[in-house]
């Protein structure tokens, strides 16, 4: 029997298991039986996830994928599907917890134990996350001091919403209404516009040798993810930025403590080292975003193909303690 709903503390000793889009979609088909040749191994998944043994979380970009199947029954039945086989548990976006993963790298350097719990931010059950990765509170004007009546109607209305939020069925419903579909458009074309960025400054117009412009694109990533985290927990901290920084590695050796921030920028260079004359993709950005949650947060991940493969070469699988495939079939004879 499945279990329809499980709470924080039932999922945090579970194996999680990460499907990029295509493998949702993949496992989809399996349920309805139109792909034989995976059967097993799906069914074998679906299965352990009915009975509570593990979980199948879907993330926020897995849900922003969906919203562009032009096909309105085929969307919403995605929809549903994954809402069900994760029991309404999702990965927050990865930028929306990077600040924790800085906090708790910096402090690491400093050598002090004080660290958040990063579960709690990384992983909900709450459907406004999915869109701005924090929870919905009702929040009242700074000048507006309410009456006790006033301060128990809005307790009572946030008790409302939280509930409604955590419902599967209200859940669906939220994503499937219009207004969430055009969250996702505007990610689309924030997204295309990345993508052009990216691919308008790959070209060594520098005059210098390859290793150093793979360095320059190194750093350029690693800049590009800590600009606001890094200055911000000095700031708030009181920590000079000397005493982070490593003199012989700069940022690469903080970064090295940061899972899901260290993926993005070891896939978005190493794919800029071994593949210049590829075109950046729009689909890089999500395929680097999906390993960047699986592979830092997750059992199990299964991916897209060319950043698995970078994945494996870089050993960001061991060093997330993560295991790879890049099909079902792969699962399959790996476990046969």
């Amino acid at each position: 029997m499945t279990r329809l709903q499980m709470d924080e503390k039932e999922i945090r000793g579970l194996t999680r298991v990460y499907l990029d889009t295509n493998k949702w979609i993949e496992l989809a088909r399996i349920v309805k039986g139109k792909n034989s040749d995976t059967t097993k191994v799906g069914s074998k998944l679906l299965d352990l996830n009915n009975r509570g043994e593990i979980l199948i979380p879907f993330s926020s970009f897995n849900f922003y994928e969906i919203t562009r199947v032009n096909n309105r029954r085929q969307r919403e039945e995605m929809i549903d599907f994954m809402v069900d086989v994760s029991r309404g548990w999702f990965f927050k976006p990865v930028s929306r917890y990077f600040g924790y993963e800085v906090s708790n790298a910096c402090w690491k350097k400093l050598g002090q134990r004080k660290h958040y719990d990063i579960f709690p931010n990384i992983i909900t059950n709450r459907a406004d996350s999915v869109l701005t990765g924090d929870e919905g509170k009702l929040a009242l004007r700074d000048d507006h001091n309410p009456t006790k009546e006033e301060a128990t109607m809005i307790k009572e209305a946030q008790k409302t919403w939280d509930k409604y939020t955590t419902d599967l069925v209200s859940m669906k419903k939220m994503f499937k209404s219009e207004v969430t579909k055009k969250f996702a458009e505007t990610d689309m074309m924030l997204i295309n516009q990345v993508t052009k960025n990216i691919e308008s400054d790959r070209s060594n117009d520098f005059g210098i040798s390859n290793s150093m412009f793979d360095k320059y694109n190194r750093l350029k990533y690693t800049i590009a993810y800590l600009n606001y985290h890094v200055p911000k927990f000095c700031l708030h901290n009181n920590v000079p930025m000397e005493k982070l920084v490593d003199p012989n590695h700069g940022l690469e050796r903080l970064v090295e403590n940061m899972p899901a921030l260290n993926v993005c920028v070891e896939l978005n260079s190493i794919r800029d080292k071994e593949s210049p004359e590829r075109p950046v993709a729009r689909n890089d950005y999500y395929d680097i975003l999906h390993y960047a949650t699986g592979l830092s947060y997750a059992d199990v991940m299964i991916g897209e193909k060319m950043f698995g493969s970078i994945s494996k070469r870089q050993k960001l699988d061991k060093k997330n303690k993560c295991c790879i495939y890049t099909s079902f079939n792969e699962l399959y004879k790996r476990c046969t």
